[in-house]
């Protein structure tokens, strides 16, 4: 059985200075073939805007089964 892709999403555990737990950012609408480096250097300049640091990152992929 083949899956066909519906979507990618994209979250993004930040923390710095000033948060007493993580932020969390939310992307819903991510590539298709998003590469490991592509959401490092993402997360690596999001969190560069306010000098904090990314703890984690999460990706969701949504499939729909084909017959």
């Amino acid at each position: 059985m083949s899956q066909k892709w519906l979507k990618t999403s994209v979250q993004y555990l930040i923390s710095g200075e000033g948060h007493s737990t993580p932020i969390k950012r939310n992307y819903n609408t991510v590539a298709q073939n998003i590469t490991d480096d592509q959401l490092n250097k993402f997360g690596a300049a999001i969190a560069s805007l306010s000098n904090d640091s990314v703890n984690d990152i999460f990706v969701t992929t949504k499939q729909e089964a084909n017959a």
